[in-house]
């Protein structure tokens, strides 16, 4: 019994023998290598909020543009608040947070002549989440957008970072000045044919206008000429911002860039953008753009009648210090009959800029 109880120690002390051979000793015998692994520190482990790890998601207005300049500004909208990663020459200029989405105007700049294909990196990013854990999301949760812009050869502008930026064009009442700026992506998605669609009068095709403008102004224009007996020829309506890029440019190089301010806005900064705002010809103003339309029988009709069916002239004569441009009797905007019915408490007294500043939130933050 004491023989067997000796041998059975004997076995363990043999077996616990062998658990303790050193790790070198092992890997020369058995010709493998031996791994120890260590229970994690959880503590140390970053945790992120459950709403953290939601997708990204990412929307574009326009993906195709077309410019004379070497940046354009673009709008994004996404579902949190985001940053740009491993992308060169585009900056993001504004955010504004508005029914719980992120609205964004990106600058991509640095473009070259021709075909420029910008792929821009946006990673969702919420500096009081994220700013510690800043090695552990450098891969998390990031969306590729691609912007295709052809750079065309012109005259190139100078532009202000610092302007504030409409990110709803669409909106009757964005107030479009010196001091603000279209997108260079913004190009209404309702735009009708004055001539074709509306059966007016207009001196050149394809003047373009949207819907509600549009149908707005074959009723005002109706009215007009049953209570007058006088017609009025379309001259101008929605322009593009590469169109007012070329615009600009030709006035620059005519008049010189302080003469020229004064007549033509620059591109993003023209209320024609908005594919809300008419040039009117008339016949007893020799079809010119000429303040002698503010003397016609129809120019007269206008000023008087005008906001009744939304519009309001947007420069009009004694103005020209607050609105920063000459007087032009023949240019007017659409915005609305309840807004343009509002406006007139004021007209005395404000520009339509300072009326429409007045009602816009002023919630927009700059992250530069």
């Amino acid at each position: 019994m004491i023989k067997k109880f000796l041998r059975i120690l004997l076995i363990l002390f043999v077996s616990l023998s062998i658990v303790w051979i050193t790790n070198d000793a092992v890997q020369r015998y058995l010709g493998i290598k031996i791994i120890q692994f260590e229970t994690p520190n959880t503590k140390n482990t970053p945790t992120l909020p459950e709403d953290a790890t939601a997708k990204l998601l990412v929307k574009t207005y326009k993906n195709d543009i077309e410019t004379y300049q070497k940046e354009v500004f673009v709008r994004i909208i996404t579902n949190k608040p985001v940053r740009l990663v491993n992308t060169k020459n585009t900056i993001i200029l504004q955010t504004k947070n508005k029914d719980m989405e992120y609205h964004h105007v990106i600058k991509i700049g640095n473009l070259g002549t021709g075909n420029n294909s910008r792929k821009i990196q946006i990673q969702a990013y919420d500096k009081d989440v994220y700013e510690s854990l800043e090695t552990d999301i450098k891969n998390f949760n990031i969306a590729d957008v691609v912007f295709n812009i052809n750079k065309k050869n012109g005259y190139l502008l100078n532009f202000d970072d610092k302007v504030s930026f409409i990110l709803d064009p669409n909106d009757l009442t964005a107030n479009v000045s010196r001091h603000t700026s279209i997108p260079t992506d913004y190009e209404p998605s309702d735009l009708v044919d004055l001539n074709k669609d509306k059966l007016l009068y207009t001196n050149v095709s394809n003047i373009m206008l949207r819907t509600e403008a549009a149908d707005a102004l074959v009723n005002m224009l109706n009215v007009l000429k049953k209570e007058t007996g006088k017609n009025l020829v379309i001259a101008s309506g929605y322009r593009s911002y590469l169109q007012q890029e070329e615009v600009y440019s030709y006035w620059v190089k005519q008049l010189g860039i302080t003469e020229a301010e004064k007549i033509s806005a620059k591109p993003g900064q023209s209320e024609h953008q908005l594919g809300t705002t008419v040039d009117f010809f008339s016949e007893d103003s020799g079809f010119e753009f000429t303040n002698k339309f503010a003397d016609t029988v129809a120019g007269k009709w206008l000023q008087k009648n005008s906001y009744k069916f939304g519009f309001i002239q947007s420069y009009p004569v004694g103005k020209e210090e607050l609105t920063g441009y000459n007087a032009e009797s023949w240019h007017y905007r659409y915005i609305g009959i309840n807004n343009a019915m509002e406006y007139m408490k004021f007209i005395d007294s404000m520009t339509l800029n300072e009326f429409l500043d007045k009602i816009q939130e002023q919630d927009i933050v700059y992250m530069q």
